[in-house]
């Protein structure tokens, strides 16, 4: 009886161990390289330019879910961006 027992127990630890609660988690860890245009308003004396940016982007997105549960962030950061005014030739420079 007492082994039987002692089986037992040592059976339900070892099935505990590998019992553990759904989780699935992702995450996106990337840099790429993006070309853009935006304007900027206060440029050639407030009358405002379209400059032509292009750099490195990093960007992380993160995710998991749980049971029927989902959350997530996203986070977008510019690294050492720069361009030229189309108007002025005005240089910028865009960081996040």
């Amino acid at each position: 009886m007492k082994k039987n027992t002692t089986i037992s127990m040592l059976l339900f630890a070892a099935l505990a161990l590998f019992t553990v609660p759904a989780n699935a988690a992702k995450q996106v860890n990337d840099t790429s390289e993006i070309n853009l245009t935006v304007f900027v308003p206060c440029a050639a004396g407030g009358a405002g330019e379209l400059v032509d940016l292009s750099g490195p982007l990093h960007t992380l997105i993160t995710f998991s879910i749980n049971g029927n549960n989902v959350s997530g962030t996203a986070h977008f950061q510019p690294q050492g961006l720069s361009g030229t005014g189309e108007t002025t030739g005005d240089k910028y420079q865009a960081t996040g």
